[in-house]
């Protein structure tokens, strides 16, 4: 139950914090009443180990593109930017419940329903330099196809192609 939590927790990045609550009360609606989530701590003193923690998981998911990345959403936002390394990569995606790949591929199902093409582009190419294989992204692309259009289906699968021909 941990790991269905986590997800639905993370999921807050990606489909903004109203879906990722009501995901979470029906969560805690069909699970335990008792569940307890981990005892991680969220004070902000701990921004700078975000920071660390973040700066670490962002370079082994985006590789060599790391830099540039950092380049052009510090160009878009200088906040957004920060907050991507120090929100997203360090307090949330680094948290040690689930590992990274697993939660690449599940970014990868939400991106592929939600039709954010350019983040799925980012977050299949994630989920391969943190060791996913081709089967693994393929599936992931089949089971979320099975909640969208089939014309999200196939722009998730040509994407996935232009992954494995880099």
């Amino acid at each position: 139950m941990s790991r269905i939590y986590e997800v639905i927790l993370q999921s807050y990045l990606f489909l903004g914090y109203p879906k990722a609550l009501e995901g979470m009360k029906v969560f805690r609606d069909v699970c335990e009443k008792d569940f307890q989530p981990s005892k991680l701590n969220y004070s902000f003193r701990y921004w700078s180990e975000w920071k660390i923690r973040g700066i670490v998981l962002c370079e082994k998911v985006y590789g060599k593109k790391f830099d540039r990345l950092l380049e052009r959403t510090g160009e878009i936002s200088p906040e957004l930017s920060e907050w991507m390394i120090v929100e997203g990569y360090g307090k949330v995606l680094a948290r040690g419940v689930l590992a990274g790949v697993i939660r690449e591929l599940c970014i990868v199902a939400i991106l592929l329903v939600t039709s954010d093409l350019n983040q799925l582009h980012s977050h299949m190419r994630g989920a391969k330099n943190l060791g996913a294989n081709r089967r693994d992204i393929r599936e992931t692309i089949e089971i979320a196809g099975q909640f969208c259009s089939k014309s999200k289906l196939n722009r998730g699968l040509k994407l996935f192609n232009t992954i494995f021909e880099e």
